[in-house]
């Protein structure tokens, strides 16, 4: 491990003087300190809800080569699970699920879609459907569906950045009470279904929102069940990052019966405000609202 962090300080000390920064770098590591697994295979990947396509199907040898074991897939418009009521359609769907099989991963589902027979209207603050019948009964279709084709889905999230209207990714600006509701009618449907899914959410674009202790509060005091947390942050600095971490890692303590699984699945720079440090750049990527 002392040669590969000597070789790590090498390689970069090496694109420094490439870029014409020779800067002098200190590391410190400590042998006796132990903080768990590194467990690198939980680092993951996600497609997001940009087309009805599987949008890397020629690249699925490159994606296996990654082995993750889990791939994020929006559940979006675009692959229109009700056209119509009481019929349901699943294999747009499938093409994208089945892609992320190839690769030996499983997806982690993340519900945040509107279907126009529950949602007529494209209202932001309309966030939930006219018919909770129907809802749970499409969801309850969805998950068994996967349930019966033998795809080994175990996590089922609960929107996607619900609290921040239209640029997260579905129209819904939910406020902590409603999206308390969704919650619940939601994840009944999924565990109906498959009793030994994960359920969870509510992937917030920032973890301080009140919606996350609203869920806490209910999950803990009604036992609804709750598998893991999920949240997203953007920023550059590690510091920011970390402070999302101990900040949702503090609400847990609040709540020590519940004991789930934390996801900060999705981990972006800044793209408003990025560095301007030679030698840093990064990557863009579109990002869809929906219908």
């Amino acid at each position: 491990m002392r040669w590969a962090v000597v070789l790590v300080c090498s390689v970069l000390f090496a694109a420094n003087a490439a870029a014409g920064e020779v800067r002098p770098v200190s590391v410190k590591v400590s042998f006796q300190e132990r903080q768990g697994p590194l467990t690198i295979d939980r680092m993951a990947l996600g497609q997001g809800g940009l087309s009805e396509e599987p949008m890397w199907a020629s690249r699925i040898a490159e994606i296996r080569a990654l082995r993750p074991k889990i791939i994020r897939l929006f559940i979006q418009e675009y692959v229109d699970l009700l056209p119509t009521p009481d019929k349901y359609h699943f294999g747009t769907l499938d093409r994208c699920v089945e892609t992320i099989l190839k690769t030996g991963a499983k997806p982690l589902m993340c519900i945040c879609f509107k279907p126009r027979v529950l949602f007529p209207e494209i209202n932001q603050d309309l966030v939930e459907p006219n018919d909770y019948e129907a809802w749970e009964s499409l969801i309850y279709r969805l998950v068994a569906h996967y349930r019966d084709r033998g795809a080994g889905i175990r996590y089922w999230e609960v929107a996607n950045e619900p609290h921040i209207g239209e640029s997260g990714g579905c129209p819904y600006r939910f406020r902590p009470d409603s999206y308390v509701r969704y919650y619940r009618r939601t994840v009944s449907a999924i565990l109906r279904a498959d009793p030994k899914a994960r359920v969870g959410g509510p992937a917030l674009a920032n973890a301080r929102s009140p919606i996350l202790p609203a869920l806490l509060g209910t999950c803990d005091k009604e036992k609804v069940p709750l598998h893991f947390v999920s949240w997203h942050v953007y920023s550059s600095d590690p510091k920011a990052v970390r402070s999302t971490i101990d900040y949702v890692k503090d609400l847990l303590k609040k709540h020590p019966k519940l004991k789930p699984e934390t996801f900060l699945d999705e981990w972006n720079m800044d793209l408003r405000n990025p560095r301007s440090t030679r030698g840093f750049s990064h990557a863009t990527s579109p990002r869809s609202s929906g219908r």
